[in-house]
């Protein structure tokens, strides 16, 4: 049952085939009954359960955040010595309301790789490895959930720009009225 709902009656448990498929969030509830399937005048409706033969599940479904599937930009200058060497640093975490859709509660993970085993542990300073173009891959889980339900993988695409500039001193912050 779901809810309190019988959903199937299953049979031929002795061929061990009984399943149920769940596919909406509910508590379900599994009672086991056992009587001589040979005997045609057995009323199954009147079988009483088996002691410790019941229990019970809650499930519940979590949709995977979607992110945008357009990769996201982002550029730097090359300014750290020695420039024009095509390494930079990138704070990852400017790209979250692109791949967000600017949707709250998604965490992101960031990583090297297309496998999504060399995890990015400090995405707000990362040096790019590969010069000059770099891919991250990027998935997302809903904050706080009990459960881990990544969403599909996107991408952020580093780009390290030249710079004819041979040194860089403390530029003194702008900022826009």
């Amino acid at each position: 049952s779901k809810d309190g709902i019988v959903i199937s009656t299953l049979n031929n448990s002795l061929q061990s085939t009984n399943s149920i498929t769940a596919s909406q969030t509910g508590v379900y509830k599994i009672e086991i009954a056992a009587y001589d399937v040979s005997d045609p005048t057995i009323d199954i409706t009147n079988i009483p359960f088996l002691p410790d033969q019941v229990d019970e599940i809650n499930l519940e479904f979590i949709d995977p955040p979607i992110l945008n599937s357009i990769p996201v930009l982002l550029e730097q200058c090359d300014f750290l010595s020695p420039n024009n060497d095509g390494l930079a640093v990138f704070d990852l975490t400017q790209a979250y309301n692109n791949i967000t859709n600017s949707t709250s509660g998604i965490t992101l993970q960031y990583f090297l790789d297309t496998g999504l085993n060399q995890e990015i542990t400090n995405p707000t300073s990362f040096s790019n490895t590969i010069a000059f173009s770099q891919n991250i891959y990027v998935v997302g889980n809903i904050a706080g959930a009990n459960i881990v339900c990544n969403s599909q993988t996107t991408i952020i695409n580093l780009q390290v720009n030249p710079s004819s500039i041979a040194n860089y001193p403390n530029p003194t912050p702008v900022c826009p009225e």
